[in-house]
């Protein structure tokens, strides 16, 4: 298995509650719909104290093929 990461910070039009629900709505969305990828969780800091992001996504593959495949 291979989990990938990605911290994303948004633009400021975006970083509010109801931006980073439709940003995560989305991704989820996308990514669910790769058939590369196995699991696939989006979410947002559980507090302020995460102030260098907006949204983490995680995919986990399978294999590093798979991901590379999810990738392109």
């Amino acid at each position: 298995m291979i989990d990938r990461y990605c911290f994303a910070r948004l633009r400021d039009e975006l970083a509010t509650p109801t931006g980073r629900a439709e940003v995560v709505a989305r991704c989820r969305a996308v990514l669910a719909a790769a058939p590369e990828s196995i699991t696939v969780s989006v979410g947002t800091p559980a507090d302020d104290s995460a102030s260098s992001w907006d949204i983490s996504v995680v995919v986990r593959c399978e294999d590093l093929g798979a991901l590379e495949a999810l990738l392109a």
